[in-house]
């Protein structure tokens, strides 16, 4: 029987470090001027892809990122472990 439990693998800030604390927060510190986008578009589209990379069951709720449990490894950023840098790849992919 294959477990559909989930935990949290960490925060958004936590993984990406720095004074961003939301996904929001960080496409507008990389859109210099926000009066040319459509921000929030962009932060649905952002959210999206990065989801789309993510490795299986792993998802981004809000900005917060969960998976399976018990997980095999932990995720960095949140003081647990290496599996945080493969997530975090996945994130700066998207």
């Amino acid at each position: 029987m294959t477990s559909t439990a989930t935990t949290d693998y960490g925060t958004w800030h936590n993984l990406m470090g720095g004074t961003t604390r939301t996904i929001d927060d960080y496409v507008r510190e990389a859109l210099d001027d926000e009066s040319d986008y459509d921000v929030d578009a962009i932060v649905t589209e952002y959210r999206d892809a990065i989801n789309e990379v993510l490795p299986d069951r792993v998802t981004l709720n809000g900005n917060d990122l969960y998976g399976p449990y018990p997980r095999q490894r932990r995720v960095a950023g949140d003081g647990r472990g290496d599996r945080g840098d493969r997530v975090l790849g996945h994130c700066r992919q998207a």
